[in-house]
This record gives C-alpha cells, sequence and structure tokens, in this order.
C-alpha cells in the first residue's frame, strides 16, 4: 500500500501547481466577466445572457487547460521513470491512481466553476426585477441550460451523469500521460476531443427527459472503459518502463 500511496502522492505533487494556476485564472476570468456584463450590461434574466455565455466558456477553457496540463506533468526531465522503476510498481496501477488523482483535480475545477457561477447567481438575484433572494438564484439555475447542467439541484440522474463526465474525464486524461511517458502520446492529446464533446453536451434544457442523460452517462462510460482497457493493455510490469532524462 505505500508503494500505491507514494505513487498517489507523486502524481498529487505533479498536478498541485498545474490546479492552482487554472483555478486561479478561472477565478479572475470569472471576476473579469462578472464585472464587463454582470455590472455594466446588467440583465433582467440569466438565461440567454452573455454572462452566462462567458460563464460557459471560461468553465470550458479550465477544463481543456486543465487536462492538456495534467497530460504534460510527466515529460522529459521530469525522473518519474526512474521513480516508478525504483519502486518496481506495476504501471497499471499507475494508470489507476493517476485517473483517480486526475478526476479530483478536475472535480475541484467543476466545484470552483459551480462556486462562481452560483455566487454570480446569487449576486444578481439580490437586485433581479423579477426575483430577490435565493427563490432568484434557484430560478436561474432552472431557467439557464448552462447553469442545471453543472448543478442539476434535485435532477438525480444528472448528478450521475456529471459524476460519469469527472471520472471519464480523469481515466481519459490517465491515457494521454501514459501515451506522453511512453514517447508515442502526440496522437492520444487528440481526446481533448472527446472532453468538448463532453461540454457541448453539458447544458440541459429546462424539463429535458432522462434518457439523454443516461445515453451520456453511458457514453462517457464507455469512452472511460475503452481507455482504461487499452491503457491495462500497453502498461508495462514495472520492471522495465520508458528511459526519462536526468535533471
Amino acid at each position: 500500500m505505500k508503494k500505491q500511496l507514494s505513487v498517489f502522492a507523486l502524481h498529487t505533487r505533479a498536478a498541485i501547481g498545474r490546479l492552482a494556476l487554472v483555478l486561479l485564472g478561472m477565478l479572475t476570468l470569472d471576476a473579469a466577466a462578472y464585472a464587463l456584463f454582470g455590472l455594466r450590461m446588467y440583465p433582467p434574466s440569466l438565461t440567454g445572457s452573455a454572462l452566462v455565455t462567458a460563464l460557459r466558456v471560461i468553465f470550458s477553457l479550465g477544463l481543456v487547460a486543465c487536462q492538456l496540463l495534467l497530460a504534460a506533468c510527466f515529460g522529459t526531465g521530469s525522473r518519474y521513470g526512474y521513480t516508478i522503476r525504483r519502486l518496481q510498481i506495476s504501471e497499471s496501477q499507475v494508470l489507476l491512481w493517476s485517473g483517480v488523482c486526475n478526476a479530483l483535480c478536475f472535480a475541484c475545477v467543476w466545484g470552483v466553476q459551480l462556486m462562481a457561477s452560483v455566487g454570480t447567481a446569487a449576486l444578481h438575484a439580490a437586485d433581479a426585477r423579477y426575483a430577490e433572494g435565493a427563490q432568484g438564484i434557484f430560478v436561474d439555475l432552472y431557467r439557464s441550460e448552462f447553469l442545471h447542467g453543472l448543478l442539476p439541484l434535485a435532477d438525480g440522474y444528472l448528478w450521475v451523469r456529471n459524476g460519469s463526465f469527472v471520472l471519464a474525464l480523469g481515466v481519459l486524461t490517465a491515457y494521454m500521460q501514459l501515451g506522453l511517458r511512453q514517447k508515442n502520446g502526440g496522437r492520444r492529446l487528440t481526446l481533448v476531443v472527446l472532453t468538448g464533446l463532453m461540454l457541448l453536451v453539458l447544458p440541459v434544457g429546462f424539463g429535458s427527459g432522462r434518457t439523454a442523460g443516461i445515453l451520456q452517462s453511458a457514453a462517457a462510460l464507455f469512452a472511460a472503459g475503452l481507455c482504461g482497457y487499452l491503457g491495462f493493455l500497453q502498461a508495462h510490469n514495472g520492471r522495465e518502463g520508458p528511459e526519462d532524462e536526468m535533471d
């Protein structure tokens, strides 16, 4: 168990700085978006407003940036291969723990954008023309397709879908990391297209049926399972692996 925890700690140390950079950038852009579109172009409703569009773009950029930065965690000069060989742990276990670490990072990105979006809705509801207080926040969250997809409230199937998305992002990124460590991962960066598809279907219309959410969850889990399976097939046994450059 100590070996697995060492691998998890290695991934965490490599990811924490990149994650902090992404979160700080997202919060800065969120504040700028509210100042530009919320204060200067005060919308009577957040539904379809430029402010919500800006929040969606910021979340999309943050998620993609986080994925690319995490995928490049262990490039040339990282001494990662040396550490794994010293621990003599199979790369299939490394793939598992990297997926867990990545999923936690994406959950942090999701959570920060969620808090920023709810905060924006709260500031808007405080002075909104059609609602006041907490009631206005719930109205915004239900009427806005992006905000409702980000925070489904009482729609349990959407919570499952969003959890599937976070898990799939963690596994996809772990598979990208594996390819880059093995010096053949350039093509795997194209998997970011799948992230784009997740972001495309994230918004949920008011009163949408459960079928779409269930199908999206199944598709995300299938992509995660496929990448995980391919990663396990390509993983080494821990006694030999890619040589990385020494610092």
